[in-house]
């Protein structure tokens, strides 16, 4: 009968471990990643098929690789392809140019819109969402000679 009661003792020892566990991978907050200033763009204007170089001021405090989302918006959203990132913990400011307006965009007004997603732990992803200042698209006839 001793025994029982030992293995009683370690079960629930275990038990509430793994509980811990578990309440501190969902809950406890994490914060590893945040724009800290607006993220602007080289240009207010641009044509179909122009680079957009935007600018990303960002902090982050855990070396985790996370992929990202951008599309460019204007009510319609226009997806561009998934990366993945591996920027160094730290406040930085990174300028990327990899983007170029397709020749379909509509005319009007746009933003770039990024969502970052990190896997901190098994049951939990860290996801963040920005987006630029808004610009123009312009039709090439629109430009003055």
């Amino acid at each position: 009968m001793a025994s029982l009661r030992i293995w009683e003792k370690i079960t629930l020892v275990v038990f509430l471990f793994c509980a811990s566990i578990f309440l501190y991978w969902t809950f406890w907050p994490v914060n590893m990643f945040e724009v800290t200033h607006p993220i602007t763009t080289d240009k207010s204007e641009y044509q179909p098929e122009d680079r957009i170089t935007y600018t990303l001021p960002y902090c982050k405090t855990k070396d985790i690789p996370g992929t990202v989302m951008r599309s460019l918006n204007n009510g319609v959203r226009i997806l561009f392809t998934q990366v993945e990132s591996a920027l160094p913990i730290g406040c930085h400011t990174v300028k990327n140019n990899d983007l170029i307006i397709p020749d379909y965009a509509e005319v009007g007004t746009y933003y770039l819109q990024g969502t970052a997603v990190y896997k901190i732990n098994p049951l939990r992803d860290f996801i963040y969402t920005w987006r630029s200042e808004p610009f123009k698209v312009i039709s090439p006839e629109l430009i003055e000679k």
